[in-house]
């Protein structure tokens, strides 16, 4: 995946003219929800978490832009949750409210429809980690957990699920058990393949079914030199 351009904190969910480096991101995100919903051995999941092995490896840029790939593509809306109960990211990078969320939806302290953000694109809507009273690992060992995710893929044909990074935080492990199919991002010149490969190792350990990894942040440059551009005639 092409590096997402410093200045752009979010990339668009619908239609529209978007600057060059932009456009090559989007295009690489699209390229990938291109090969997860057509391969043979996920192009059945719903429900995508998207994780990484440590902090800072590009996972909630992925899961956004992801997620607004899969709605533009399929025409349905797609839910993208953010699962980090921790360190959550996704309703600074949106600008929607942090709560009620997935943390007071599985305290039962608030419904789904309470909870679920459409308001922020008709295409993508959120739901926001919410404000937690306990452990997030106590939250998804409630036993609400995959109740809500059966609920979640009867409502969207699309989840995406942003989750903690998998060495620091067990509850990644849980979501990545739980969900259809799980997604590992990798930095380039940042992530260390000897946690990568813990991570992985992890994760297939709990039965996670995992689709690849994805390295992410690609110079443009470098990127282009490799699959080249292919620019709209306007």
């Amino acid at each position: 995946v092409a590096r997402l351009p410093r200045r752009s904190v979010v990339v668009r969910a619908a239609a529209g003219r978007q600057s060059e480096d932009v456009a090559l991101y989007e295009e690489s995100v699209d390229s990938l929800r291109t090969c997860l919903l057509l391969s043979d051995g996920v192009k059945d999941a719903k429900t995508f978490v998207i994780t990484s092995a440590a902090n800072n490896e590009g996972k909630t840029s992925v899961s956004v832009q992801l997620a607004a790939s899969i709605a533009r593509a399929s025409g349905h809306a797609t839910l993208l949750v953010d699962a980090d109960m921790r360190a959550p990211d996704i309703h600074r990078l949106l600008g929607v409210e942090k709560s009620p969320g997935l943390a007071d939806v599985l305290a039962q302290q608030a419904t789904l429809d309470e909870a679920i953000n459409t308001n922020w694109s008709s295409s993508v809507h959120v739901l926001a980690a919410g404000r937690r009273g306990v452990s997030p690992y106590s939250l998804l060992g409630n036993g609400n957990l995959e109740p809500l995710l059966r609920e979640l893929a009867e409502r969207y044909a699309y989840v995406v699920i942003d989750t903690p990074p998998v060495l620091a935080c067990a509850e990644s492990m849980i979501l990545a058990k739980a969900a259809d199919v799980t997604l590992i991002c990798a930095r380039r010149d940042v992530s260390r393949m000897d946690q990568v490969h813990k991570a992985t190792e992890r994760l297939g350990v709990t039965g996670a079914r995992l689709a690849g990894l994805v390295l992410v942040g690609v110079p443009s440059r470098i990127y282009s030199y490799r699959y080249g551009r292919y620019r709209f005639q306007e």
